[in-house]
This record gives structure tokens, sequence and C-alpha cells, in this order.
């Protein structure tokens, strides 16, 4: 018995094998594109934190830079300096992603909302920094439902939770 195949048919094999090769890569190309345009800003987040980037994020009155930690409904903490910063995801950013080399991270844990840890700070009394479009806020926080109240010392501010860019724990002095 003769295990060649009939003549010719080999060329055919072959040619057979680069057109599914070819099907499949395209496939794949097709896959890879909708994925793309189909993950989320958090999606975003997620995959960075798992690779273990260095996500940078600047506002006019500060900069950020750090491992994500933290992935809320309505923001993400980055782990920056002396505390995590929590960062609203509707505030106006860009942000940027080192992809260096680096030891890679786990996804996140899911954490509380913007107004939820703004109450965590509340609770603890903690003395925190505020940021918005503009400007830095210092003081203690009272929350309320689409508001904060930053109090320092006989002064206290009115900060719409819309407005928050960022916040973080005042570092001791």
């Amino acid at each position: 018995m003769n295990d060649e195949p009939p003549e010719g048919l080999g060329a055919t094999t072959g040619a057979m094998r680069s057109e599914w090769q070819a099907e499949e890569d395209e496939l794949t190309r097709a896959a890879y594109e909708q994925w793309r345009h189909g993950r989320s800003f958090v999606d975003l987040l997620g995959e960075c934190a798992a690779r273990g980037d260095t996500i940078h994020v600047t506002f006019p009155t500060a900069t950020f830079r750090g491992a994500v930690v933290e992935l809320g409904p309505d923001r993400f903490a980055l782990a920056a300096g002396p505390g995590p910063v929590d960062v609203s995801l509707g505030a106006d950013l860009v942000l940027g992603i080192d992809r260096s080399p680096g030891a890679a991270g786990e996804t996140p844990p899911s954490g509380p909302s913007l107004r939820a840890r703004l109450l965590e700070h509340e609770m603890a009394a903690a003395d925190v920094v505020l940021g918005t479009a503009g400007t830095e806020v210092r003081g203690t926080l009272v929350v309320g439902v689409d508001h904060v109240v930053v109090t320092q010392g006989d002064l206290e501010r009115v900060v719409p939770l819309h407005a928050i860019a960022w916040v973080r724990v005042e570092a001791a002095r």
C-alpha cells in the first residue's frame, strides 16, 4: 500500500491549509478589533493593573504616578506617594500609561464609589486634600447627597461631587 498522496493532491492540501490559515488570521484580527472598540475606560484600567503598568494622571494643580490598586464604579485609586489617591472617572484628565517592564500586577479589587470613599474619610475625621479642575481644598469633610463641605478652621468650602477630580488623605506634617 502506498502512503503517498495522489499526484497533485499535496499542492492542493497546502493551498487549502494556507487559505484556512488566512481565514483564521482574519477572524482573529476582527475579534481583536471588536474587543478594542468594546472595552470601557474601567476595562482599560483593569488591564493596566493586571500588567503592572504605571499610570500618570496630570491635573492643573497636581500630578500623580503609580499603579492602579482599586476600581470603583465612578473612581479608581492609584498607589501614589505617601498614600492612595482616588481619581474620579468623571474628571477631565488624560491618562498616561507606562508599559515599561515590571512585575505583573493583579486585577484590582472592586471598591466603593467616590461618595462612599469620601464618607469613609469623613467617618475617620481625616484631613484630606481635594482637587478640582483648578484648585485644591484642604480640611475635614462633611458629605452631602451631591456635595461635600470642606472645613479648615473657621472656613467652610462647598464643592459639588461632580467637580471633584481627586482626593487623598493629607500627609502628616
